[in-house]
């Protein structure tokens, strides 16, 4: 009696083991989450053709609504990239201002050509005024002043656009079309960079050893020696609309010398 006793609480406890064995065998084991692919930034040109909004978006075409304009957060994103333009001799001889309030934008762009969902970014830049005009004798290099204003029109394109926003240009303003003095008393660089102590940093201070005043930081004033150039709108795409985006062929003009 005693041995089929034991063999009983042998039994029970094999089988306790084995249920036990059996439970943590069942168990899956965890799958650890999979390390995030590096960025390939080889494939960015693939998704700028395909995926990106990167044409102008018509003037109309941005959705109205103060959730929709870029946030503080995305402006600085933005900026930071288009404060990497490579710019000529590295001078950085520019300055973006961002206007928010609608009757700002509207006082550059048009009545209709902005709203509460769209930031206006307006470009000044150096080298543009004769000498003579600015108020520190900077030297003038039209040429290179535009293409530096090019080059940074089109970083800040790019930013916006890789932050999910569209864009339209305004080369064009109500302070640049004929006869705007007439009904205007200011210009734009004095309604938005006059009185404002405004000041742009040179990118390579020791280029050409320009002796143009500097403070501390080696920054300059802005007022008086940059000149308007161009107003970006920035805002999200109504993509409901038919003409949300300019219909152009975009044709590849190069060639490989000869």
């Amino acid at each position: 009696m005693q041995k089929m006793k034991m063999i009983a609480i042998l039994f029970a406890s094999l089988f306790v083991l084995s249920s036990l064995t059996g439970c943590t065998q069942s168990t899956p084991t965890p799958t650890p989450p999979a390390e995030p692919a590096p960025y390939d930034g080889s494939q960015f040109p693939e998704w700028f053709e395909n995926e990106a909004t990167w044409r102008t978006v018509l003037s109309a075409a941005f959705k109205e609504g103060e959730e929709y304009a870029p946030t503080d957060e995305e402006i600085a994103r933005i900026m930071r990239m288009a404060s990497l333009t490579p710019t000529s001799g590295g001078m950085t001889d520019y300055m973006w201002v961002i206007v928010r309030d609608v009757d700002q934008q509207r006082d550059v762009v048009g009545e209709k050509n902005a709203h509460s969902g769209t930031v206006m970014a307006m470009l000044f830049a150096d080298r543009l005024f004769s000498p003579e005009e600015s108020i520190h004798n900077h030297e003038q290099q039209i040429d290179r002043g535009y293409v530096t204003s090019g080059m940074a029109g089109g970083y800040l394109n790019i930013a916006a656009v890789s932050q999910g926003f569209g864009t339209h240009w305004y080369l064009t303003t109500e302070y640049t079309k004929p006869g705007w003095e007439e009904t205007r008393s200011q210009s734009a660089e004095e309604t938005y960079l006059g009185g404002k102590d405004y000041r742009y940093t040179f990118g390579n201070p020791t280029y050409r050893n320009r002796d143009y005043p500097r403070d501390e930081n080696d920054a300059a004033e802005a007022y008086g020696n940059l000149k308007f150039v161009m107003a970006v709108i920035i805002g999200t795409v109504d993509e409901t609309a038919e003409t949300s985006v300019t219909k152009n062929n975009y044709p590849e003009n190069w060639v490989m010398a000869k």
